[in-house]
């Protein structure tokens, strides 16, 4: 698959792998991992699923994202997309865009970091 946006819009398994990450993270089946940059999960194949977000995301009262990406667990990438911030696409009704701002606004909800991992071991105890 090409690195491009619109090419990897147009394939509808991207959307639906996305939708699918949302299915899945609603219900507690994908948990997700809040780095000062990243936010990533880990499939069961070892396949890396990650955001990086926006430099202005800690100061935004909306989170916002640069890249989403999917790695194997290889390195290969499958799928890249940047986050452009131009009018025209802040504007648009990209299915893709739509759905990967829906995760990700779901992800910054879920997200754990290190910290948490160790708040919630000492609520166990």
């Amino acid at each position: 698959m090409s690195n491009s946006f619109l090419l990897e819009r147009q394939d509808p398994r991207a959307v639906a792998i996305v939708q699918k990450l949302i299915d899945r993270t609603k219900d507690g089946r994908v948990k997700w991992t809040r780095t000062p940059t990243t936010y990533e999960t880990d499939l069961q194949d070892g396949t890396t699923v990650a955001f990086v977000a926006a430099p202005s995301h800690l100061i935004a009262l909306a989170p916002n994202w640069d890249q989403f990406s999917i790695r194997k667990k290889d390195g290969q990438q499958i799928i890249k997309i940047e986050n452009s911030l131009s009018f025209l696409v802040a504007i648009s009704t990209d299915p893709m865009r739509t759905t990967l701002n829906e995760l990700f606004a779901l992800v910054t909800q879920k997200g754990k970091d290190d910290l948490d991992a160790i708040l919630g071991e000492l609520d166990k105890t």
